[in-house]
């Protein structure tokens, strides 16, 4: 069963880390428990389709999630609140509200098997797979029976615990969905008390998370304030924006937005929300699921990117030279890090500092080698042995749709793309970067020297396993 934070944040969230979010004790006559709040300051609007209410609304700027946990229950009751004071105008059977400030558009309830804290102090459900789902006009749904049912099929969960399950969902269906104005009415009186409490100067958990020191290659160096990244600027910014710019007005909004470039030395960009790892990477990432999101999230890039070389004056000053044919423009650095995941996809791509111009392949080679990763035994992020890298290089490039000529050449290309890293730090060292001489003090380009060498080892083993596209 998976573990769900309150702040709808994490591998299992929405992506919502840095919105504003309230947690809470409540002991009223009507109601105790906990309750949340998390605010949304921003974001496009999101809509579900009901028989009764038709298209309603669940994310957008100026919502409201209100998130129960009731002592006597076993679930998590979400309503889910238009901006304050407003519903949308295209529900005609609307009902009037109980309280006008406060109009829900729809309730989400998830059946827990309990509750836990992570280590920040934030809620964190276990997702009982069973949810009850209904809206003002009179929608009631039971959805994810089936998922309940298979949990039940395969043993994770005992007989006793889905007819706990089944108890919880027939009480829910029988204390909030027979009278929605009734249960519209408790959650206002709980949503008064917790506006109350914030008033009053309940503080927001989720103030430290869009302030915080980002992780990266620059340690220390990038800042998140809000909904902003501070990063320091280099020569290839200015362009880099443009492109940036290019990709979101043609549709591919998985990228940072730029807003510019301050007096002191930094770009500032959006924060791409859900969460970006480095090694050792999470055993999720291991799994061929992540790898065809990888692989088709690239792609995508790829093919909306590659419009862009028309735009090209040929004089820009990207950070890596321009590798030929020119096919697309490759990110340079498509690795685990650098991609963000919601619910444990693949959905944002960030740090464009080795943008430049060059061959698909340049860039699927980089991605295979830290996807798979396909590294020698020596390199300590080596997981698999040769075969399974092999064949998971294969599920990377079917997904990704890879011509035979691309498969062919593959291995070749990984050697040129490596080497091409090793001089480039050795240089960078030797001019003083003071990233890069760390990189290489810490031993770097030996790992790198070494996978180099056990690709060429392997290279024929490697295109005989790879050829042909499923």
């Amino acid at each position: 069963m998976k573990h769900k934070r309150l702040n709808r944040g994490g591998k299992h969230g929405w992506g919502f880390d840095f919105y504003p979010y309230y947690q809470m004790r409540i002991d009223e006559e009507f109601f105790h428990g906990y309750a949340c709040l998390i605010r949304f300051t921003d974001g496009e609007n999101n809509y579900w389709q009901t028989p009764k209410a038709g298209r309603l609304q669940v994310t957008g700027a100026g919502m409201r999630w209100m998130e129960l946990i009731p002592d006597d229950a076993s679930c998590v009751i979400t309503v889910k609140y238009f901006p304050d004071g407003t519903h949308d105008p295209e529900r005609k059977n609307y009902p009037v509200p109980a309280d006008p400030n406060y109009q829900p558009s729809i309730w989400y309830v998830d059946i827990t098997d309990g509750i836990e804290t992570d280590e920040d102090g934030t809620f964190v459900y276990i997702d009982k797979y069973l949810d009850i789902i209904f809206t003002p006009e009179g929608d009631i749904k039971v959805d994810d029976r089936d998922e309940l049912d298979a949990a039940l099929a395969s043993g994770e969960i005992s007989d006793a615990s889905y007819a706990a399950a089944v108890a919880e969902g027939e009480r829910i269906l029988k204390d909030l969905c027979e009278d929605i104005a009734k249960t519209d009415a408790w959650c206002a009186k709980i949503r008064r008390v917790v506006e109350e409490r914030i008033a009053a100067g309940e503080p927001d958990r989720a103030e430290a998370a869009r302030n915080e020191v980002l992780s990266g290659g620059r340690e220390g160096k990038i800042k998140k304030q809000g909904d902003r990244v501070y990063r320091p600027a280099n020569v290839w910014s200015a362009d880099v924006h443009k492109f940036l710019d290019f990709l979101i007005d043609n549709g591919f909004t998985n990228v940072p937005k730029p807003y510019g470039l301050t007096d002191d030395g930094n770009e500032i960009l959006s924060f791409v929300p859900g969460k970006a790892y480095n090694y050792p990477l999470p055993k999720e990432y291991l799994e061929d699921e992540m790898l065809i999101g990888a692989a088709k999230l690239l792609k995508r890039y790829h093919e909306v990117g590659s419009k862009y070389i028309a735009n090209l004056r040929g004089d820009e000053p990207w950070m890596l030279p321009k590798v030929e044919p020119v096919e697309v423009m490759c990110h340079g650095d498509y690795a685990p890090y650098n991609v963000t995941l919601v619910n444990a996809e693949p959905i944002g791509i960030i740090d464009f500092d080795t943008l430049h111009p060059g061959p698909a392949l340049w860039d699927i080679a980089y991605a295979v080698y830290r996807w798979v990763p396909f590294t020698s035994p020596e390199n300590p992020d080596h997981y698999d042995d040769l075969a399974e890298q092999i064949r998971k290089v294969k599920v990377f490039l079917d997904a990704y749709g890879a011509t035979e000529e691309q498969r062919e050449a593959l291995p070749d290309m990984m050697v040129k793309r490596l080497t091409a890293l090793v001089n480039y730090m050795t240089a960078q060292a030797g001019d003083g970067n003071e990233d890069f001489a760390k990189n290489v003090e810490d031993g770097h380009v030996k790992v790198y020297l070494d996978d180099i060498r056990y690709i060429i080892e392997n290279k024929e083993q490697m295109k005989s396993g790879i050829a042909g596209s499923c």
